[in-house]
């Protein structure tokens, strides 16, 4: 289900365990590089599982912008993973890492004490440009981080932020490129000082 098994003389036999993690704004090509990432492992041997947060229910795998597709377990916790890891799996993939509780870092540190390698994505900010979630955590404690630039819709500029295209003041609202847009950091602090003056 989850791809190839460990082969005899694989280079996955004694691999050491780490974490990557892949951030940036949306649009700017997490998923894209994480199936890449878990690709990469599959050529070379190894066995893959890809997991995302239940709560993203957009679809019933996980789905880059450019309509790419794999299938994923979708977990209401962190610990789960433990419930479906198989010896034989080398590499498990973490899709909208953010919207974990803080418990996924304990879960990436046994997995990475244990020789896995884990590949997340997920935004470092929310679109008030505020940390998200656990990613912080995630982040500093990674052997390995992938930091990705999107376009700014608005200007053209490379953009590192995301820019909700509705009112809301909800942190957490799971939605694609039809409820987010990239800015890049000028940009979005224009769109955050009118934000503050529509409360005033």
């Amino acid at each position: 289900m989850f791809g190839p098994r460990v082969y005899k003389n694989s280079p996955f036999m004694e691999q050491k365990g780490f974490s990557l993690v892949i951030t940036g704004p949306m649009g700017s090509g997490k998923t894209t590089e994480l199936f890449r990432q878990l690709e990469r492992i599959e050529i070379a041997g190894g066995t893959v599982m890809l997991v995302k947060p239940i709560r993203d229910d957009r679809d019933t795998g996980v789905r880059t912008h450019g309509g790419f597709e794999r299938e994923a377990l979708a977990l209401n916790s962190p610990e789960e993973i433990f419930d479906y890891l198989e010896p034989e799996i080398t590499t498990i993939g973490v899709e909208e890492a953010q919207f974990f509780d803080d418990s996924i870092c304990g879960v990436v540190r046994v997995l990475v004490a244990h020789g896995k390698r884990v590949i997340l994505s997920g935004l470092d900010l929310d679109a008030m440009g505020r940390p998200f979630g656990p990613m912080p955590f995630l982040l500093t404690q990674a052997e390995y981080v992938m930091k990705l630039q999107a376009v700014c819709m608005s200007c053209g500029a490379d953009a590192s932020r995301t820019k909700r295209k509705i009112e809301s003041k909800e942190q957490v609202m799971v939605g694609g490129m039809e409820l987010y847009e990239p800015v890049c950091t000028a940009c979005h602090e224009s769109w955050l000082r009118g934000e503050r003056e529509g409360e005033l």
